[in-house]
Formats: structure tokens, sequence, C-alpha cells
């Protein structure tokens, strides 16, 4: 199996690499997720998408709606670490200030994901937007949270860290596999990320988690019908992509559908569960 294939935001350039920082600015975290990192490899369709979708980050209804709607329940609480057992998997004072980071970006952004991912999927079969007139914002976007550490490729990995996160890993189009960026930010630190991926496995099945991703995911969805008519329609100059884009697309989207909850809770637990919520003393 291959990883899904993405233009990393190194390798960005031009209007892509414009269409990254907007991004990041406007979700208010210091990455890129794996989604828009994927439909980047499918010429003019981030182009397209963002076209779309920006104005919704303009005025602040996406994300703000998306975060509305984010609510963690009925899930217990994963074992807290203490600071010792963290130092144990080489996770040093530091280290577990960083963790925390990691985890607050990913609940942040896994929400936006969804609406993102939901208005997305109106528009490629739907209408271009409704909205009419220029958009007008006022919105400014949260404090960007502190950068993540460097994010780990697989190619040249050693066989069992790489394993470990496979392990993580769930099938994408055309039978690619996604590791999240969450999981190749913790393979800088391979014990914890083998003892976090031993406590999360069978949580990928357990019906009370299953349970809190469906309600989010049901919560959002329900708002994306009022978000997609507010965008604008989408300049005629700019080509929409094709239908064998949008077929190409949509499984990925089908993906997130499942991967952005999981995100929002394994984020939640896992930060739950760092000494301090991963925030250093004072």
């Amino acid at each position: 199996m291959s990883l899904l294939v993405e233009i990393s935001e190194a390798d960005a350039t031009g209007d892509l690499a414009r269409i990254y920082e907007e991004m990041r600015v406007y979700c208010a975290v210091p990455y890129v997720s794996t989604l828009q990192r994927h439909v980047a490899t499918m010429p003019g369709c981030l182009e397209w998408i963002w076209a779309a979708l920006r104005p919704g980050f303009l005025t602040g209804e996406i994300p703000e709606t998306a975060w509305r709607l984010t609510k963690v329940d009925g899930v217990p609480p994963l074992p807290p670490l203490s600071d010792s057992a963290l130092r144990l998997m080489g996770v040093d004072e530091a280290a577990t200030e960083t963790l925390g980071h990691v985890y607050s970006t990913y609940v942040r952004v896994s929400p936006i994901n969804l609406l993102f991912s939901d208005c997305l999927r109106l528009l490629l079969t739907g209408s271009d937007g409704g909205g009419q007139g220029d958009v007008k914002t006022n919105w400014t976007p949260p404090a960007m949270l502190p950068p993540p550490p460097p994010m780990l490729d697989l190619d040249g990995m050693e066989a069992n860290r790489a394993a470990v996160l496979m392990q993580l890993g769930a099938e994408g189009p055309g039978g690619q596999v996604m590791v999240a960026g969450l999981y190749r930010y913790l393979a800088t630190w391979p014990a914890y990320l083998a003892h976090v991926a031993t406590l999360l496995d069978p949580l990928f099945t357990d019906p009370a988690v299953k349970k809190a991703c469906d309600a989010i995911a049901r919560r959002i969805t329900a708002a994306a019908p009022d978000v997609a008519a507010h965008l604008p329609k989408v300049p005629d100059d700019l080509p929409r992509p094709t239908p064998a884009q949008i077929d190409a697309i949509i499984p990925a989207l089908d993906m997130f559908k499942k991967t952005s909850p999981e995100m929002i809770v394994f984020g939640t637990l896992l930060k739950d569960a760092l000494p301090n919520d991963g925030e250093p003393d004072g």
C-alpha cells in the first residue's frame, strides 16, 4: 500500500504557496491539513476550491460555526501520564508542552476540515454558491498556535516506527493509506508513539468513540447547507474541477468525514492525559 499523495508545504510554490499561507492564517494553525495537501496534487483544483470557500473564512463563518458545533461527549478519559513515565519515553518538559500544542492544533483544525469538506461536497455536486455581492469581513482569526515539530516522512524511516504509523493509518482513495499528520508528528518520539498506538487501537472500534464522532459529524453536516448558501459564485475565469477530478476528490472527502471527528476526540483525550494538559506550570 502507498501513502496518500500530497504536495508538502515545503514543496508548494506560486499560488499553492499563497493558498497554503492563507489557510494557516484563517484556520489559526501552523500547518496545512492532509486534505488540502492531497487535493493540491490535482491541477487547478485547490485554486478553485479555495476561491469557493475562502469567503467563508474571511467572514469567520466557517471556522466559528465548526468550533461552535464541536463537543466531545460520553468518551471515558485515557489513563493519565506522569512526568516520570514521559521521561522514560524520551519526552522531556519542553516536548510535553509541544505535544499539548500539537493536540490543540488538531482539535482546532479538524472541525474546520469537516465543515470545509461538507461545503465542498455541496459545491462540487450542486451549484457554485448562491451568495451575492462582495464579501466583507471584520473577522480576526485567533492567535496562531505554536509550530509543531518536523513532520517525519515514512520514506527511509526505520521499519518498526513506520509500521506503527501505518497501524494508525486509514484507507484512502485507490487503496492509498492516509496517516494523519497528528501521528506523523508524534513519530518524533517513537516510544511515546508506540504508547499512543497501543492506547488508540481498541478505540477505533469503540462504540462510545463512534457515537461521539458521529454526533460531531452530524451537527456539522447539518450546518453545511446554510454556510454554503452564503458563499458567492466562483469567478467564471477559474476552471471548475473536471468530472474526473471530482470523482477523485469525493472519496477523499469521505475519508476525512471519518478521520476528522477521530482527530477531535483523540486529540482531546491525548491532551487531557498529559500532565497539566501539556501546558507549562505557571
